[in-house]
């Protein structure tokens, strides 16, 4: 299917198996044996063409492989938790309400018996591709404004020691993708069959996951009163580490793939726990406390991380034997 694809020269999938980029690659084939289906393993081989003006694109690679990633690890949750009697998978084709609104996927389960309909959006605000005076030196400090609204604000323009990343928030991008999955779930629906919604946030870059704290739950600017207003059952925010097992299980143990339920049920946290969605941070309006205290913050502080051909970066606070262990651990073999 692959070489059926017409990739773009530089495509890392071109040189399986001698590739780093293999990873997405097993995937694949992995969906392919699972479903049986070869044309919605042709879909997933299409979306990761990484292919822009005819030219390949890491970034447009980067985006285009999330939903492939997430719809593996669903996958692999069924087989592994085996509490989800999945008995069918639907692509995008598969209506579901009259609307006509398309989802990514649609699991169909019979216990309980409902379809689960998943739509993903990729997120990437990489400050090394945003911000056009970011000077790439190791132990440079950072400040991020969280909220658009304070570019500007007296407390930046004081902070003559950090390059300030104005151009990086994620936030506009949060209340748009919610209100773009909401808008696909207004409508009537097709069937009588219970129908629940999940969005999911893959994030590709970020500068910390905590800022999405402050995204949904800060008590002034935070979107989760719109996020419980809508039509979303479920949100999921998920992230890939550093290095990643072959079932992504590091995900699920090391808390990346983290869960909101505005309106939690039995039944739906029945479906999450069959999925590895149930590590949450808000069910309704309990909301973890240890989230509500990070959302309190309306800035990041940060430091850019550039040893060894290694670059990110990292929390501003981070010891220099904590800067260590990170290092060694990205040189490591193990995960």
């Amino acid at each position: 299917m692959i070489n059926d694809a017409d990739y773009p020269d530089g495509h890392p999938f071109l040189d399986f198996p001698n590739t780093p980029e293999s990873m997405p690659v097993t995937m694949l084939v992995f969906i392919l044996y699972f479903t049986k289906s070869k044309d919605m393993t042709a879909d997933f081989v299409k979306k990761c063409n990484g292919k822009e003006k005819g030219v390949y694109s890491f970034k447009k690679y980067r985006e285009g492989i999330s939903e492939l990633i997430w719809f593996y690890y669903l996958l692999v949750s069924v087989i592994k938790t085996n509490q989800i009697k999945l008995q069918d998978i639907f692509d995008e084709n598969h209506i579901l309400l009259e609307n006509k609104s398309k989802f990514e996927f649609t699991f169909s389960i019979a216990d309980p018996p409902c379809k689960i309909a998943f739509e993903v959006k990729s997120l990437s605000c990489d400050p090394f591709e945003r911000e056009n005076c970011l000077v790439i030196k190791d132990g440079q400090s950072l400040i991020k404004p969280f909220f658009p609204s304070l570019k500007e604000s007296e407390f930046l323009r004081s902070q003559t020691e950090s390059l300030v990343l104005t151009e990086s928030t994620h936030y506009n991008q949060i209340s748009q993708n919610i209100k773009r999955i909401n808008k696909k779930c207004i409508g009537k629906r097709n069937s009588s069959e219970k129908l629940y919604v999940f969005g999911t946030i893959f994030i590709t870059t970020s500068t910390s996951f905590e800022e999405f704290y402050s995204y949904f739950f800060n008590d002034e600017y935070g979107l989760y009163d719109t996020l419980k207003r809508s039509n979303l059952d479920a949100l999921i925010l998920a992230s890939l580490d550093a290095k990643n097992d072959c079932f992504l299980d590091n995900l699920y143990e090391n808390e990346y793939i983290q869960t909101i339920l505005p309106h939690p049920s039995e039944e739906l946290m029945k479906i999450c726990k069959g999925l590895r969605l149930d590590n949450y941070i808000a069910l309704g309006d309990n909301i973890l406390e240890f989230v509500k205290e990070k959302s309190k913050q309306k800035y990041g502080f940060y430091k850019i991380f550039n040893r060894d051909g290694f670059l990110n970066i990292i929390p501003q606070e981070a010891t220099e034997e904590q800067i260590e262990q990170y290092l060694q651990g990205l040189k490591s073999d193990s995960l």
